[in-house]
């Protein structure tokens, strides 16, 4: 028998790690010599078929499930062929050790490498979900960093903030100088919000700056609707910043 093991800690949860790793959405994701992958049927189960199809073929390979523990391991067997390959998450120290396991009877081609690991580790570790982040980045304040069109770099504390989305947070514009002018020239923005254990969140991403609409609406309502003044003495914001996140990290 010909096998291949590789293994990799990741640092998310296993269910997250089990569930992102089964998602055949995501699988062309980090094996990139898949092109696309289809499951007959979701969620998947013991006796679930698909099918993939790689990024330099005209032919599909098909699967079956033969083995599923929920948060923990499941197997496929090619329908047309002798290969296996299993996936494992082990709970290690707040995270995830995962293994990839394929093996043949005959000939055992192709092989996963360690790369393509690495590109999953990466992946789920920058895949948060910011609605499941709200109590830390609503409830903290936030530190946010932009650059000036000269390469200035400048640092403003905020503390009117709100997630409205997954990757989408709302920041009231009510005393910073800076920081708007950089977003108008430069929207590239970093974000870092922690707790009282310096557990957090470093976010990098995109930034537009409004002085009306709905984003101004929201804000006004939001931290003044109800006559509230912010310890600089603002009764109404200047502007909202929308901050479209691409990439954030865990920091502990």
């Amino acid at each position: 028998m010909k096998e291949n093991k590789l293994t990799i800690f990741i640092n998310r949860p296993v269910k997250k790690v089990f569930e992102y790793s089964l998602e055949s959405d995501n699988v062309p994701k980090w094996i990139t010599s898949i092109k696309e992958e289809i499951p007959e049927e979701r969620p998947v189960k013991v006796g679930t078929k698909l099918k993939n199809i790689g990024t330099n073929s005209n032919s599909w390979n098909f699967y079956e499930v033969i083995d599923f523990e929920q948060d923990k391991t499941f197997t496929l067997k090619r329908l047309n062929g002798d290969y296996f390959v299993r996936y494992t998450c082990t709970k290690k120290d707040g995270g995830t050790d995962f293994e990839y396991f394929e093996w043949a009877e005959n000939e055992l081609d192709g092989l996963m490498e360690i790369s393509a690991l690495e590109l999953l580790k990466e992946l789920i570790e920058n895949d948060i979900n910011l609605l499941e982040n709200k109590e830390l980045i609503e409830k903290h304040p936030m530190h946010i960093a932009t650059v000036s069109s000269n390469n200035k770099p400048n640092l403003a504390v905020v503390a009117d903030v709100r997630v409205i989305a997954e990757n989408k947070i709302v920041i009231s514009h009510n005393e910073m100088v800076n920081t708007p002018k950089n977003i108008l020239t430069n929207n590239n923005i970093v974000l870092t919000s922690f707790n009282e254990k310096w557990e957090g969140l470093r976010m990098t991403g995109k930034a537009d700056y409004y002085v009306d609409g709905e984003y101004f609406d929201f804000c006004e309502k939001t931290f003044f609707g109800n006559g509230e003044v912010s310890s600089f003495g603002a009764t109404k914001p200047k502007g909202a910043i929308v901050v479209t996140i691409e990439k954030c990290e865990v920091i502990k």
